[in-house]
């Protein structure tokens, strides 16, 4: 599953996605404009809650929620 594309829009519209599921090439944010700080926090905390519960059991490998590198458009 490393090798699959990751996608995940949240809560507050934020989208997050990545050409693999292990982060390995970072995570692309894209947010509404004029989203507050605090809820992109809130969606960033989701996206990881929904990684680690639903992709990362799945994962052959994982650097870490501490590794990831995010770009934003």
């Amino acid at each position: 599953m490393n090798e699959q594309k990751f996608e995940h829009f949240s809560s507050f519209g934020t989208a997050f996605k990545a050409d693999r599921c292990d982060f390995r090439n970072g995570v692309t944010v894209t947010m509404p404009q004029g989203l507050p700080a605090e809820n992109l926090m809130s969606d960033v905390s989701e996206m990881i809650g929904y990684h680690a519960h639903h992709v990362y059991p799945h994962l052959n490998q994982f650097s870490g929620y501490d590794c990831i590198a995010y770009k934003f458009a």
